[in-house]
């Protein structure tokens, strides 16, 4: 299996200049023109030139092919999707970098999973990418697609959390994103649950919560197995496990509260932290109050019929 090549400096400022250029150009409402030349040409025109090369890098090409794509009208970025299907599957490692940057700048157009439905296998492949920089850009465009993920991008993240040869601090990152499309789904649910089992680092499982969290805003109610993760988040011996989890709870809904009711009480009712230095015992005393303002939300839900 060939190594995967360390990100570097070069590669790093690559993918932040990627994401800010295409950031800085996805402008809601902006108009969208015909390209002075072909979309296809300018970006055959990139592959000739090796633009995405560690040796001949060029950043105005970089900026300039995400502008197109994001202004160009529709039919013509759809014409233009095999070329960067194509690239894909180059033997050059600069080309299937060009694809990958092609593919995430067409994720920030508002129309991008419409664009992008029928090429998300190219995407999936690109998961595969031994280039981390090719593998970076691939998440941020599953992760990207507007205005809301097609529910075919379900089972490319569920293969993806289920594998144990990549970062687990990126798949802690596909917990939200999936989550994000199918909360209800009983694989998602099962997927989270192991991912959850496993021996995460205290980072990964922050990142997981961070991703359970954002259930409510998407007004999806929370099925109990993962609130059943965020509780056991509210008891980890990691103070920044808990410190995610007492905030997520609650963020959650009053029914996760309910249920954390009693984990929720032992927080809020411990005392002032008296050891360890100031950082420690100022996060002990903001979980020990966030705790207490979850409870407040159970203070507003109607009571319950007696039986």
């Amino acid at each position: 299996m060939p190594a995967t090549p360390k990100p570097g400096r070069r590669a790093i400022w690559l993918l932040l200049l990627i994401f800010f250029s295409v950031q800085a150009f996805a402008q809601p409402g902006e108009k969208l023109t015909s390209s002075p030349r072909p979309l296809a040409e300018e970006f055959q025109q990139m592959l000739r030139q090796r633009s995405c090369a560690d040796d001949s890098y060029n950043d105005h090409d970089v900026k300039q092919i995400s502008d197109s794509i994001l202004k160009s009208q529709a039919a013509e970025v759809q014409v233009t999707m095999p070329e960067f299907s194509s690239a894909v599957k180059d033997s050059r490692l600069d080309a299937r970098i060009c694809a990958a940057v092609a593919l995430f700048a067409v994720s920030a157009r508002p129309d991008s999973a419409t664009l992008l439905r029928d090429h998300l296998p190219d995407v999936a492949r690109e998961l595969n990418s031994p280039d981390q920089r090719i593998r970076s850009l691939a998440l941020m465009t599953l992760g990207g697609l507007q205005p809301a993920p097609p529910p075919e991008v379900v089972p490319i993240w569920l293969a993806y959390l289920k594998r144990t040869d990549v970062d687990e601090y990126v798949q802690a990152g596909a917990v939200g994103a999936v989550i994000r499309v199918a909360a209800g789904d009983k694989s998602v649910i099962t997927a989270v649950q192991g991912f959850w089992r496993r021996q995460l680092t205290e980072q990964s499982r922050v990142r997981v919560l961070n991703g359970l969290a954002n259930i409510r805003s998407r007004e999806v109610p929370a099925d109990s197995r993962l609130v059943e993760i965020m509780i056991e988040g509210l008891q980890s011996e990691d103070r920044a496990v808990r410190f995610t989890a007492v905030q997520g709870i609650a963020r959650m809904g009053k029914e996760p509260v309910r249920l954390a009711e009693p984990i929720l009480r032992k927080l809020a009712e411990e005392a002032e932290p008296t050891q360890g230095d100031d950082v420690s015992r100022r996060t002990e005393a903001e979980i020990r109050d966030f705790a207490r303002q979850a409870l407040k939300l159970l203070e507003s839900a109607p009571q319950r019929p007696r039986s």
